[in-house]
């Protein structure tokens, strides 16, 4: 507040003024910073963990940013970024956002690196632009890494069982499982709900700015597409164009409408399947009449593949096999 009264002389007044609009002007950058609105953080450049092949460009580093913009606690959390760079740039970088949820850049080793450079030079439109390649907030070389391993058995995830008499309850462990890692990862005190499509997308922002990139072209598949998708509306002024790979819209909630799309994708099969000459006929009636069999009297499969490894077993039910075909390309559903 200004102080004084009115007789104060107008240059007092002014220079008053000038320190409550300096002091209220620090605040308004502090909240921000803390909210999330400004974040001008640091790109520190290290040395790549893996081997750079001979003679590539290659720039290695790791960004601090807010693991909650929506909280002043000022915890952070560490994003691990690759930068693969041209000959000579000639166009706008690009930056790759990965699917999942969760899936990893794979940026572990030359191996990785070398798949990444081949992938670059077969897309003609790549090639003369720096490509930008961050692990998301908690998972591959980001810290911390949100993984589960420790408590994830694949045998309960597959259902499978060593006896086949065995009564197991795989729902309960599987949901056991998920607690269990749930349960450890909060007691490290890290805030799972600021895992998510909007900070991830905070995140694309940070980096860009931290690189030095006024605009870039954004390049996501499956949910990649999603965090591309917010990052077009909440930081539209560092995006010159967008690609989107098997789009994910903001508005869809695809874990509950698995069920109807796979529905509508064999319906459309069938539909099509109706228009050529080598394709099966009643594709749509075989999978529920193989669904509704496998629901009444599940198959038993025995695997015995691994040399002296005891045999496993799993029953598939109709519920499995659909899974299985919602996993496939749908075009190869006939043939398979």
């Amino acid at each position: 507040m200004l102080e004084g009264n009115m007789r104060a002389s107008f240059r007092r007044m002014f220079i008053n003024l000038d320190r409550v609009l300096l002091k209220l002007a620090s605040a308004v950058l502090l909240f921000c910073a803390w909210s999330g609105d400004i974040h001008a953080a640091e790109f520190k450049k290290t040395n790549c963990w893996f081997e750079v092949p001979r003679d590539r460009g290659m720039t290695c580093g790791t960004l601090n940013v807010p693991e909650n913009r929506k909280k002043a606690s000022g915890t952070e959390i560490t994003l691990s970024v690759v930068v693969f760079e041209p000959d000579r740039e000639r166009h706008e970088p690009i930056v790759f956002l990965t699917g999942g949820p969760g899936q990893p850049t794979d940026i572990g080793d030359r191996e990785d690196i070398e798949a990444w450079w081949q992938f670059i030079s077969d897309q003609n439109w790549m090639i003369g632009r720096r490509v930008v390649v961050v692990d998301q907030r908690g998972i591959g070389k980001s810290i911390p890494r949100l993984s589960c391993s420790r408590y994830f058995k694949a045998d309960h995830w597959n259902s499978i069982s060593l006896s086949v008499d065995a009564e197991i309850s795989f729902d309960k462990l599987m949901r056991d499982e998920v607690v269990a890692c749930r349960s450890a990862l909060i007691a490290k005190g890290i805030d799972l709900f600021a895992y998510n499509t909007t900070e991830n997308a905070a995140d694309v922002n940070d980096v860009r700015m931290a690189l030095g990139i006024k605009k870039w072209v954004l390049y996501g598949v499956s949910y990649g597409t999603r965090v591309a998708l917010e990052v077009m509306n909440e930081h539209p002024e560092g995006v010159s164009a967008s690609i989107l790979d098997s789009v994910l819209p903001l508005d869809i909630d695809y874990l509950k409408e698995d069920g109807r799309n796979l529905d509508r994708s064999l319906r459309l099969l069938e539909r099509d399947c109706q228009k050529s000459k080598n394709c099966m006929r009643g594709l749509g009636d075989a999978v529920r009449a193989i669904v509704k069999q496998l629901d009444k009297q599940p198959v038993l499969l025995r695997s015995d593949d691994r040399e002296n490894a005891p045999a496993q077993y799993r029953y598939v039910s109709g519920a499995d096999f659909l899974e299985l075909i919602f996993g496939l390309t749908i075009p190869r559903l006939p043939r398979a």
